[in-house]
């Protein structure tokens, strides 16, 4: 079986899903740290950051008929999220000690 698909697009495909997972895997590891220093109300307030995730099937068709023919149909999408997700990230990363010092997580 041959690749069809240009390899750079597939490299940035793999890089933005594992991206990916490293942010759902970041998500998942919160409520941890807010077990040893939040209440259960915080806990559960945050856990609608989970909502959107499991709710693709329902929004993915809709985002999936809007496309840029040079990028294709998935990275249309996934490029700009992936970017600002990044961006949030990195942000988020100089201001997240005192957010959950202060429980305003």
């Amino acid at each position: 079986m041959f690749i069809t698909a240009p390899f750079t697009s597939i490299i940035v495909t793999l890089v933005l899903y594992i991206l990916q997972g490293a942010i759902l895997g970041l998500s998942t590891s919160i409520p941890l740290y807010l077990t040893k220093e939040g209440a259960w109300k915080q806990q559960g307030i945050y856990s609608l950051v989970h909502y959107p995730f499991s709710l693709k099937l329902i929004w993915a068709p809709i985002i999936d008929v809007f496309y840029i023919q040079r990028f294709g149909r998935r990275q249309t999408w996934l490029l700009p999220i992936q970017i600002i997700l990044g961006i949030a990230l990195i942000v988020l990363s100089f201001y997240i000690e005192p957010f959950i010092k202060n429980l305003r997580v």
